[in-house]
């Protein structure tokens, strides 16, 4: 059988990490070196680890929803006790579940943002969907998809999205929630990267719980610390849908690792004094040694956005062939921009998306072999 040698992001990614001599610049994970307060969180580990296995888990899971509550700057994440937070090994087990909750809800048509992360769609189709994208750009705009004769709709919106960091703002939800509201719609918001972007910081569930639409909401804390994927994700959802999501999330977890949950604490309150804007500010610091090496090309990038990834243009290039040659001949892995515009690859035919969350050592490395393979092809 002649298969393709990727078949979704998360296989190129996972190459990435699977190839030790290879340049990651492929996943939006946290790949940098620890801050000095990072690093005092990661010299105690022994300790978390200790107290993990002293203290009663509901106990370490309201602490760790509790701190990245004040990080965030989310209401409803300091009320666990409310049976509304279900705590998964990771985003994508809590998008699946979400998906599942709304088939069994009896919701049938998913409007999915436009480019995205590629599983968001495929994880959707698989619980059974018919699934539409919707750009991400009418999202922002609080603009909502025509529904008329499609049954019971969802409406799956990335702010900010990967990789554009694209946001909507809080006008832009209320919009979309009164909407949602007046055609029996549901929203779903994935949530990853708000702390990557200081205009995403408001509260969220408070609009949510004012304008009462039936909704859910993906938390994550995988993009944010620099913790070996020593993480949580968070499952969110209205009154109407605790019952069923508490079930259906039973079914298949049981409990997350109590060393994640005290890692995602500590570092939660390392971060909260400032919200997040050291996380942003090494961002845009390494947008700007990315911005200096192509400064002699006429390559164009995204400009100031402090989202931990960059979509570069690389000219006339079929961004599936540059990608497997920066692997094979170059060394370094990067994700054909193709891969986000799930509905319409020929849009991100000529861009790639190139991770900022490393060193800038590895930046340099692998940006630096980006440009040359572009001059050689030149």
């Amino acid at each position: 059988m002649n298969l393709p040698r990727f078949r979704n992001i998360t296989e190129r990614e996972y190459s990435a990490l699977a190839s030790p001599n290879v340049v990651n610049l492929a996943d939006a994970h946290v790949r940098w070196a620890p801050s000095a307060a990072e690093a005092i969180v990661i010299a105690i580990l022994g300790d978390a680890w200790r107290n993990a296995a002293e203290t009663p888990y509901t106990s370490l899971e309201r602490m760790a929803w509790s701190s990245y509550a004040s990080l965030a700057r989310q209401s409803i994440l300091r009320q666990y006790d409310d049976g509304r937070c279900f705590t998964c090994y990771a985003s994508s087990v809590a998008t699946d579940l979400a998906a599942a909750i709304l088939r069994d809800a009896r919701y049938t048509t998913a409007f999915i943002s436009h480019p995205t992360f590629d599983n968001i769609p495929d994880l959707f189709r698989r619980r059974g969907f018919r699934v539409h994208s919707h750009g991400e750009q009418e999202w922002a705009a609080g603009q909502h998809p025509e529904v008329g004769g499609r049954g019971a709709t969802v409406w799956v919106i990335v702010t900010p999205n990967n990789p554009t960091g694209v946001t909507c703002n809080e006008e832009a939800i209320r919009q979309l929630a009164k909407a949602a509201r007046e055609n029996d719609a549901c929203l779903v918001f994935d949530t990853s990267f708000r702390l990557f972007n200081g205009d995403a910081l408001y509260d969220i569930y408070s609009v949510l719980e004012e304008e009462d639409p039936d909704w859910i909401v993906l938390e994550d804390t995988g993009k944010l610390f620099p913790s070996l994927d020593l993480k949580i994700g968070g499952l969110v959802v209205c009154q109407r849908f605790r019952d069923k999501a508490r079930l259906i999330w039973s079914e298949l977890i049981l409990n997350v690792s109590p060393v994640s949950l005290a890692v995602v604490a500590r570092f939660s309150t390392t971060h909260a004094n400032d919200s997040g804007a050291s996380l942003r500010t090494r961002v845009l610091n390494n947008r700007a040694i990315v911005t200096d090496i192509f400064k002699a090309t006429d390559t164009p990038l995204q400009g100031e956005s402090s989202m931990p990834v960059e979509m570069v243009s690389i000219g006339t290039h079929d961004a599936d062939s540059f990608t497997e040659l920066l692997a094979d001949q170059y060394s370094v892995a990067v994700v054909p921009a193709s891969s986000f515009f799930w509905d319409a690859p020929e849009h991100g035919r000529h861009r790639i998306r190139v991770a900022l969350a490393r060193d800038p050592d590895v930046l340099i490395a692998g940006t630096t072999r980006v440009l040359d393979a572009l001059g050689h092809l030149a």
